[in-house]
């Protein structure tokens, strides 16, 4: 983890965890409590983000042969910040569902390219090594923020908390591209 170049992609892909799951905290309690949209709603949601998410990652190869997995993970980790903005503006189902599509487009850049991104940016020899350091990474961003989202949300109230989410995903977003 001595590798500066490398401890600073992980400490931007720390900033993308972290923020992901603020809004990850939060999301259900905001469909539920505040749109009110239905079980079998959220499932056809749930069912879009998944089929997107899987026909974007088996077209993958042929962007990330172009531009690269550093542009493929920054556009994944920014195109996220359009669920919480979509959801954000939500009355009802119709919001819901674009969401969903555009955060299974995202997820699709993203969870098709960020161990990639990590193993291209691991220094030779010891990549297990440089990997697990990644892990820890990712579950520290992944602890901190669902514990976050939730005090975020009751300092401000839910609206303003995706709010804020919307606006850290798309600057994650823009450090992995220009710093990553």
């Amino acid at each position: 983890f001595c590798d500066d170049r490398y401890g600073s992609k992980i400490g931007l892909l720390y900033l993308f965890h972290f923020v992901q799951y603020l809004g990850i905290a939060i999301f259900p309690i905001y469909q539920v409590n505040e749109i009110h949209i239905s079980d079998s709603v959220i499932s056809i949601g749930t069912g879009l983000f998944y089929i997107l998410m899987f026909l974007v990652s088996i077209r993958l190869e042929g962007f990330t042969r172009r531009f690269g997995y550093k542009k493929a993970l920054a556009l994944g980790v920014g195109f996220l910040s359009f669920y919480p903005a979509f959801l954000a503006m939500s009355t009802g189902p119709v919001l819901y569902y674009v969401a969903s599509c555009f955060g299974g487009i995202a997820w699709g850049f993203a969870g098709g390219t960020i161990y990639n991104y990590v193993l291209e940016a691991a220094p030779s020899g010891g990549r297990a090594g440089y990997l697990a350091w990644y892990n820890l990474v990712f579950n520290a961003g992944i602890l901190t923020g669902s514990i976050g989202g939730p005090l975020l949300g009751s300092l401000t109230n839910l609206h303003v908390a995706l709010w804020i989410v919307v606006v850290g995903r798309f600057i994650a977003g823009l450090a992995l591209l220009w710093w990553g």
